[in-house]
């Protein structure tokens, strides 16, 4: 199995966030054609929220569960049974 490699895009309000997720959103496609995966966040923004609480190891609101196991199943890729 190939090595993985996960970044995680934080900061602090006003600092930018919002732009570069927004952008990570718009050019999924492209980027998942250069091997980048961006998560769906089911936000309009492309925030992931949910994601940084699971990491975080905070609740997650129900309306966010599926976008943080979403990732995680990427992460951890396919089980052997799979």
């Amino acid at each position: 199995m190939a090595k993985r490699v996960c970044y995680v895009h934080i900061g602090p309000h006003k600092t930018g966030t919002t732009s570069i997720q927004w952008f990570l959103k718009e050019n999924r496609a492209e980027l998942l054609k250069h091997g980048y995966f961006v998560p769906e966040s089911g936000t309009n923004r492309g925030a992931h929220h949910a994601i940084a609480r699971k990491l975080c190891r905070q609740p997650v609101w129900r309306h966010q569960k599926l976008a943080a196991a979403h990732l995680f199943r990427f992460i951890i890729g396919p089980r052997p049974h799979e």
